[in-house]
Order: C-alpha cells, then sequence, then structure tokens
C-alpha cells in the first residue's frame, strides 16, 4: 500500500498557493462567494459565485523578464481550456499586486470586477 501523492513544498507551491488565497480573499472582498480547490491538482484554483453567476478561475501570477530595469511583466500565456466548460484566468502582478482576468478570456458580466474598490 502506498501513501499519498508527495506534494511539492517547494517555493513554486507556495507562491502558488499565497496568490490563490490573496485572489480568493479580494474576490470576497468584492461581495462574492469563494470556493477554493483543496488539492494542487486539475484546472480550477477558485469556483467564485457572484450576484448569481458562478465561474470557475485558475490563478497566474504575471511572470518578470529580468532583461533591463525595471523589469518588466508579461501575462501568463492562457490555458487551453474546454469551451464546454469554460475556466476563466485570473492574472495578478506580483509587485503591485493589481488583480485583473486575462486579456483573450474575460466572462461575460464580469468585466469590471476586479475594478471594483474595496474599502
Amino acid at each position: 500500500m502506498t501513501g499519498p501523492k508527495s506534494i511539492d513544498s517547494g517555493t513554486e507551491a507556495r507562491d502558488g498557493d499565497y496568490w490563490e488565497h490573496y485572489v480568493a480573499i479580494e474576490a470576497w472582498r468584492r461581495g462574492a462567494e469563494v470556493y477554493m480547490n483543496l488539492g494542487r491538482s486539475g484546472k480550477t484554483d477558485l469556483v467564485i459565485e457572484h450576484e448569481g453567476r458562478i465561474i470557475k478561475c485558475d490563478v497566474k501570477a504575471r511572470s518578470a523578464v529580468a532583461k533591463g530595469y525595471p523589469h518588466r511583466y508579461y501575462q501568463p500565456a492562457t490555458t487551453k481550456m474546454d469551451t464546454d466548460k469554460p475556466i476563466f484566468m485570473v492574472c495578478v502582478h506580483p509587485v503591485t499586486k493589481q488583480i485583473h482576468w486575462h486579456e483573450s478570456r474575460v466572462p461575460t458580466g464580469w468585466e469590471g470586477f476586479w475594478d471594483e474598490a474595496t474599502y
């Protein structure tokens, strides 16, 4: 009998966990209900419910390109998605902590969700 799969406890995994929790809290601050994936498997990190609408989300931090100063940050590539089961990518800037939808995958009716002020 074997035990559970090994879970990477390295920096990359912790960074991903941090950004998923950060996005979940920010969605919650905007009045949404947020359901998080318990494990690291699967394409869905969060399920967000807001004003009667529910969407699945994949959270990705933008990555830096070290050429020149200041570093430039690029939006992550989209994850291949099944059009019957859409998953929307939420991008986070690791320095400014700004959150936005991936420019090629903005869910209809959610366009300004991350622009809403939270006080």
